[in-house]
């Protein structure tokens, strides 16, 4: 989802958070041009687009796509509440990690994580062998 100014970019303010006696100010420190949503934004954009995939009338041309996705042509279009950006972030994890075999120090590259723990609890993964392979690490 591209900024929502696209063709009329205007100057955004930037903020910094200070704190201050035990409470934090907003401190604004300049102005910047956003060619990219923020990240509420980009949420809201892809809701209001989810919104319009569930309510769209049967015109079958959703519900044709939705067919040929094994995943989720059982559940139709109610396969679709619920997704975020998180949802996306978290199946892109995993899906790079079991589906595509990447190692997980690539994987862990893109989602951001510093540890394998935690990159491991994220995408679920178990087995019995995981305290020996970490070890070996």
């Amino acid at each position: 989802f591209p900024s929502k100014r696209k063709g009329q970019a205007k100057p955004t303010a930037v903020y910094k958070f200070v704190k201050e006696h035990g409470k934090t100010k907003r401190i604004k420190i300049g102005e910047a041009i956003r060619h990219v949503r923020s990240a509420s934004s980009f949420d809201y954009a892809l809701n209001k687009a989810v919104e319009k995939i569930v309510l769209a009338p049967a015109d079958g041309y959703f519900d044709q796509m939705i067919h040929t996705m094994p995943e989720i042509k059982d559940v139709g279009r109610r396969a679709f509440h619920g997704v975020s950006s998180h949802s996306f972030r978290r199946s892109m994890a995993m899906y790079m990690f079991y589906t595509l075999k990447w190692d997980a120090a690539v994987c862990m590259g893109v989602t951001g994580h510093k540890s394998l723990d935690a990159f491991y609890q994220y995408i679920d993964y178990k087995t019995d062998g995981l305290a020996e392979m970490m070890q070996a690490i």
